[in-house]
């Protein structure tokens, strides 16, 4: 679901000061921005408008009049509150913790809220849950059954969108090999950026010299002062090669470009993803056609990293294998009646083709490639 339910979670006690003190020292955001509240299943009777389930923090009920002071901190001002309810079978240990919390406080409710800062994605991995605590007011941290608290907190900067890419990418590389697309201040900058990512500079494994070997085709000022810049990364740099390097089983290759390579955008029943097929897909062909092609990554300047397979597979464009006409609803009582046509679509090499009457509708406007392959991908998802 759309909400934290105790496996990603930030606890806290449901007082003001809890709250306010995890806006300012963990979420980073505005003091008004409220939060919610879970609470025991057998106990929501007796404090909120309701007694049943409600497990999935998504409805606003409101709290009792005479039990507002105690969760003062995830009631809003108007006396509702968006609920969650816990029972031991769903969620034994964020059962029990609540349970103890109620011995302690008397009140059987905390402050639940997505384990992540503003502006950062809710956590994926055991790496963000440690980064995240570290860069952040949390107190404790609670991996399975180990509780690790800290001695103070790092800055937030140390907290980075390019860093969490790179520690899923490189989870269990033993060395890294880059390619560099181009040569500009962008790519410098990005570079220079990649090499401090924690997940990158404190591995044991890569050593000294994180990346094992680095192409450069390029030769400017700008490739030169890049390789001045990467020298002391990089264990070995090889020099105008074409083509796509070959890496060995446990390595990664990340291609790494200083424009804006990729338009992603999320749409509700996927990811939009746009990238120029003239420019990249013969590299991306090269890449797919590796031993190891689903360890091929592009990287551009604003961190999107796609591997090479997916990319391949958005080289293919759509193509209508079937058309048909079909009546729905009441229409289909009715002579002349509204019609709906439907399109069985697929991925296939050859461009778009369709039968004759879905073929004569395309014809009436071709819009441009992007577009179209939008629109039949908007028809496969649905």
């Amino acid at each position: 679901g759309p909400r934290a339910l105790g496996n990603r979670s930030i606890m806290a006690a449901p007082t003001v000061a809890s709250r306010d003190r995890t806006n300012e020292r963990i979420k980073y955001r505005e003091p008004w921005r409220p939060f919610a509240p879970t609470i025991l299943e057998e106990e929501v009777g007796r404090y909120f408008d309701i007694d049943r389930a409600e497990p999935f923090m998504s409805v606003i009920y409101g709290v009792l009049p005479d039990r507002v002071k105690e969760m003062e901190g995830v009631a809003h001002v108007d006396g509702t509150a968006r609920l969650q309810t816990v029972s031991e079978e769903q969620n034994p240990l964020f059962y029990k913790i609540i349970q103890e919390y109620g011995k302690i406080s008397g009140t059987p409710v905390i402050l639940n809220t997505s384990f992540n800062i503003n502006a950062q994605p809710i956590i994926r991995t055991v790496y963000d849950a440690v980064l995240t605590f570290l860069c952040s007011g949390i107190d404790g941290l609670l991996i399975e059954n180990t509780l690790v608290r800290k001695r103070e907190s790092l800055p937030r900067d140390c907290l980075n969108r390019l860093d969490r890419i790179l520690a899923e990418v490189t989870g269990n590389a033993r060395s890294i090999v880059l390619q560099i697309l181009d040569y500009s201040e962008e790519t410098r900058k990005l570079l220079t950026e990649i090499v401090a990512c924690s997940s990158i500079r404190f591995r044991k494994e890569y050593g000294a010299k994180p990346i094992s070997r680095c192409f450069i085709k390029g030769h400017t000022k700008m490739s030169w002062d890049i390789i001045a810049q990467m020298a002391p990364h990089v264990e070995r740099f090889f020099y105008g090669q074409e083509g796509s390097p070959t890496i060995d089983n446990g390595e990664i290759c990340i291609l790494v470009s200083g424009k804006k390579l990729i338009e992603a955008s999320s749409k509700p029943t996927r990811t939009y993803v746009g990238f120029d097929r003239g420019v990249h897909g013969e590299l991306i062909r090269a890449c797919h056609a590796m031993p190891h092609s689903e360890r091929y990554f592009f990287i551009d300047r604003e961190y999107h990293l796609f591997d090479a397979d997916y990319l391949h597979g958005r080289l293919k464009p759509f193509k209508i294998t079937e058309a048909e006409t079909l009546s729905y609803g009441a229409a289909a009582l009715q002579e002349g009646g509204a019609k709906v046509v439907a399109l069985n679509v697929c991925s296939h090499e050859g461009g778009l083709s369709a039968s004759a009457p879905a073929q004569a509708c395309l014809e009436e406007k071709r819009p441009d490639p992007t577009e179209q392959e939008d629109m039949f991908e908007t028809l496969a998802d649905a």
